[in-house]
């Protein structure tokens, strides 16, 4: 199997792994991890009410406010949240 890697136009690389179905984060910090997640820029931006917001149920959370405008797709929330559970799980723990 072989990997690729592709520019994406405005900056960041797309790995497109032919005939893998997993992704492993590597050196990604959980509380980080909505930085590096496209569409998520704005509403971190925006700032938090709590310094270790993980973006679930905190109050006051822009990126739930952005995922309640539809400014976020409910899809993309949800793939950050599966990352960020296997970040903390015993086995991805950073």
């Amino acid at each position: 199997k072989t990997a690729t890697l592709h520019g994406v136009a405005g900056g960041g690389l797309l790995v497109d792994t032919a005939g893998f179905k997993d992704f492993i984060a590597v050196d990604v910090y959980r509380l980080d991890l909505a930085q590096h997640f496209t569409g998520f820029e704005e509403a971190v931006a925006e700032g938090f009410r709590f310094r270790d917001c993980r973006h679930r149920t905190e109050p006051d959370c822009a990126v739930l406010a952005a995922v309640e405008r539809g400014d976020i797709p409910e899809r993309r929330h949800r793939a950050y949240l599966q990352l960020l559970e296997e970040l903390e799980s015993p086995e991805g723990r950073s």
